[in-house]
Parts: C-alpha cells; sequence; structure tokens
C-alpha cells in the first residue's frame, strides 16, 4: 500500500510535464521512483508486521478471557489498518480461542462503524462494513485517532466475550470477522460443547449489535467526543 501511495503520487506529480514522452517516461519513473522506495523500506514494513504477529503471538500464552480481551483490541485495529489482519493470522496459524476472539473484534468494530456512520452514510455503504470489510474506514481512522478510543472498547469487551463463550476458529477466519458470515460459520462449525448456534449468535450478532448502540449513545449521543461526520465515507 506504501508503495502503490508513493507512485500514485509520482504520477500526480509528472503527469502533465512530461509532454510527448509521456508515454514512455512516466511508466520508467514510477517504477524507479516507486519501486525503489518500495524496496528501500520493506524491511521496516517486515519489522512492524512481524512485531504485531510475535505480539498476537504472545497473547495467546495468556488466560482465557485475558487472551480474548488482548486479541479482540488488537485484530480491531488491525482491521481498519494498513496491516493485514488475515495475513498476521495466517503468518502465525493463530486458530482455536484465539482465532474466535480476533474475529469477534473485528465483528464489533464492523458494527460500531457502521453504526456511528448509519445517519450519515447510504444504505451500502453502512452495510459494506459488515459484509465487506471495515477497512474502508481506514481514512477516517487514520485521521482521526480518536475513533480508536470506541473500537478498542468494543473489540476488547467483544473478544473476551468470545473466548468466555467458547467461540474457535482457523487461522483463515480470524481476520476476516463478518465478511462473507466466515467467521461466523467457522465458529459454528470448529466450536464445541452445547448451544453451540445460540453462542455463535450472542458472540457475533447479540452482543455486539448491543455494543455498538451502547458505545454510539455514550460517545456520539452522550459525551459528544465523536461526530457522524467523522466515520463519513466520501461519495465518489
Amino acid at each position: 500500500m506504501l508503495t502503490t501511495f508513493i507512485s500514485a503520487g509520482v504520477v500526480v506529480l509528472i503527469h502533465q510535464h512530461l509532454g510527448q514522452l509521456k508515454m514512455v517516461v512516466e511508466p520508467t519513473l514510477i517504477l524507479i521512483v516507486g519501486g525503489g522506495i518500495g524496496l528501500m523500506t520493506l524491511p521496516a514494513m517486515t519489522a512492524v508486521q512481524t512485531f504485531v504477529g510475535q505480539l498476537v503471538a504472545n497473547a495467546t500464552h495468556l488466560t482465557p478471557i485475558l487472551m480474548g480481551i488482548v486479541l479482540g483490541i488488537i485484530f480491531g485495529i488491525l482491521i481498519v489498518s494498513p496491516l493485514s489482519s488475515v495475513g498476521i493470522a495466517t503468518a502465525i496459524s493463530l486458530t482455536g480461542t484465539g482465532s474466535g476472539a480476533a474475529n469477534a473484534g473485528i465483528v464489533v468494530t464492523s458494527f460500531v462503524l457502521a453504526w456511528f456512520g448509519a445517519t450519515v452514510n447510504p444504505l451500502g455503504g453502512t452495510l459494506a462494513h459488515f459484509l465487506g470489510s471495515p477497512k474502508i474506514q481506514m481514512a477516517n481512522m487514520l485521521r482521526r485517532p480518536r475513533l480508536f478510543i470506541p473500537v478498542i472498547m468494543g473489540s476488547g469487551l467483544c473478544g473476551g466475550a468470545a473466548s468466555w463463550l467458547g467461540m474457535s476458529g482457523t487461522p483463515f477466519s480470524a481476520g476476516f470477522g463478518f465478511s462473507g458470515l466466515i467467521g461466523p460459520l467457522t465458529a459454528l462449525q470448529q466450536s464445541h460443547g452445547q448451544l453451540v448456534g445460540l453462542r455463535v449468535l450472542l458472540a457475533f450478532v447479540i452482543i455486539p449489535v448491543i455494543v455498538s448502540v451502547v458505545l454510539k449513545w455514550g460517545f456520539i449521543d452522550g459525551w459528544h467526543l465523536i461526530a457522524t461526520d467523522d466515520v463519513r465515507l466520501p461519495n465518489d
């Protein structure tokens, strides 16, 4: 993503200044400048993702509820960051209860951001948060870091709840959340014990919805720390 961003910036800067040489020179400059900076920054980017991966791996050694809270928060943040939640989960083979908690953190992040912006975003944009990915809010999150506060609170609560309810998953499902119903359906297949269907419904629908409503009431309607326009999606 960094390399793509830099390359797009190069296009904006040079596109109008190359004249008839545009077709020949522009692709070469983009490859040299964008690709060169991408190669130079690769070690740093790799180090960041390795650090996050180690952080996630260490969290799996905590007690179940605490592990669920920590993993829920980490993956709630990852899903609205430039880093890949799926890539990190598969890289460390995150499975079992840890996968379920991570998934719950992503699910509630989807619901929180969708509910916060429901009055200013079109229906398609609202549904895209959990039918697609809450990563569509990445620009707003990075521009307004205060949005991470309700995300952290919600993902911690739901991650802990998912662990308590015994939700399980696979490395592949851990980073997807509600998208394509991959998280809930995998938990339905992987989790054990009685009333699995009800526990999945609680972990991935009922509790996230309740948490989202409470957080919106607190942060937007009550304390006025966040405005609905903070999560408005671009119209174009």
